[in-house]
Parts: C-alpha cells; structure tokens; sequence
C-alpha cells in the first residue's frame, strides 16, 4: 500500500485540478504548487527516508510515513485556502518520503532467499503499477460525484486499512548496521534535491533558475566532499583494525 498510495496521490488530484482552480483565490500558479508542494519534499527527503529507517527501524518509518501521510490527507480534504491546501500537500510528500524506502527494506529482511524476495518485489511494483490507471478514474468519479476534497479523503480508509497488517505482521527491523545518522551527508542531500526540484518547476518562469541552480551545484559539491571524506574515514579504521588484528593472529597461529 505505500508505493500504492504515493501514485494514486499524484494522477488522482491531476484529475482534480480543474475543478479547485474554479474555487475562488486559487491561481494557477497555487495549482502549479498543489502538484509540486508534494513533490519537493518527497524528493529532497526520499535519502533521509531511507538513512532514518537503517537508524530507527524500517517497520517504524512505515507506520510514521501513514500516520503523516494521513494527517496531510485529512488537513487537505479540510483546507479552506490555496495555501493551507499546498501546506498539507508538502506533509503528504514527508510522509511519502519516510514511507517508500521503507517499503522495500522491509520486503528484502521479511524475504532473505532470492526467489522469494524478487516474487514480493514483483507484487510490490505490480500494486504501484495499479495505480497509475486507477487514479484518474477514481479521481474522475469523485470529482463528478462528491467533489474534489474527497480526492484526498479517500486515502484515510486505505490507510486504516494498511495500518493493522503492518502492525500486525511485519516484524521490527534495521539495516545491517544501526550507523550513527550522517546528518552532514542528510542535509546536503536534502537541499541539492531542494535545490534542483524548484528550478526545474519554477525557476524559468521567476528568472531565478540559475541561481537556484548554482546553489545545488554547491550543495552537490558539498555532499561528495562529506561523502569522501566519510569513505576515507572508514577506510582507515578498517585498516587500523586489520592492522591491530594481523600481528595477534600472526604470533599466535593457533588461534586462527
């Protein structure tokens, strides 16, 4: 259900677009930022998503990612403004980005052998897949029929719907190792997405796009220095702790 309701989000309220434009105080540049208000931050957090899962457990970032994700539907269905409205739709896009990579990292420890894993990555991308011509239709029959806020109402029950099997059949998990949270490498991460996705959506149309541009080249160059560096780090002490650990085990073969 999480790649599942990340796509039925995006083609269900492209469907819906026309009719909040008509609500009054809507411009079309606010329904340019109903779409991009959730794109922006599930791009420029997808990284942290999945960096917070190794750390924190990848059953609880799943289980955030649906709450919040929740909270930013229910805000949206409810929102009386534009701007309340792309508010809540930039807390569905942190919900996305905690949820998603979660996901697959629970499919890969819930299925170590080969085959079966690559079969529950099959369903997993086929439930995604079934989103994409599902969500027009169903955003079409909601806006004909109940209106346009039940285009974001409509993810509560499937919410609730996923909530209990979570809880009540995925196992608790990290990745291989609880690292420290490279917060460094998180951040600039982050801001180079943050970065890029404006000036890809708005940066033509304001006349800022290179500037924007130059910052996430700078945050780029940022985050591979943080990124080599951190690779050299453990490189050292992996040969310290080889270094430390081949003198012991060679005067005393018989340990080996």
């Amino acid at each position: 259900m999480g790649p599942f309701l990340v796509q039925l989000d995006v083609t269900v309220v492209n469907v819906a677009l026309p009719t909040i434009g008509a609500d009054p105080g809507t411009s079309v540049s606010g329904l340019q930022w109903v779409v991009d208000g959730h794109a922006v931050p599930f791009a420029s957090l997808l990284l942290a998503g999945g960096a917070l899962g190794d750390r924190y457990g990848h059953r609880r970032l799943v289980l955030w990612g649906l709450a919040i994700f929740g909270l930013g539907s229910a805000v949206c269905g409810f929102a009386p403004t534009a701007g309340v409205l792309i508010a809540a739709r930039a807390v569905q896009g942190v919900g996305a980005a905690a949820r998603l990579p979660a996901t697959l990292a629970v499919i890969t420890h819930a299925y170590p052998e080969k085959t079966e894993r690559a079969k529950a990555i099959g369903i997993w991308a086929a439930v995604a897949g079934l989103s994409l011509p599902l969500g027009p239709l169903l955003g079409g029959l909601l806006v004909a029929g109940p209106g346009w806020r039940r285009v974001f109402l409509i993810n509560l029950p499937i919410i609730a719907a996923a909530l209990y099997p979570v809880l009540r059949t995925v196992p608790p998990s990290r990745g291989a190792t609880a690292r420290r949270l490279d917060i460094p490498g998180t951040l600039l991460g982050a801001l180079t997405l943050t970065g890029c996705t404006p000036t890809l959506i708005e940066g033509g149309r304001f006349g800022w796009g290179m500037a924007l541009l130059a910052n996430a080249a700078a945050f780029t160059a940022g985050l591979h220095h943080v990124a080599a560096t951190a690779a050299a780090a453990l490189y050292l002490l992996t040969a310290a702790a080889t270094a430390r650990w081949l003198p012991a085990h060679t005067e005393h073969p018989g340990r080996s």
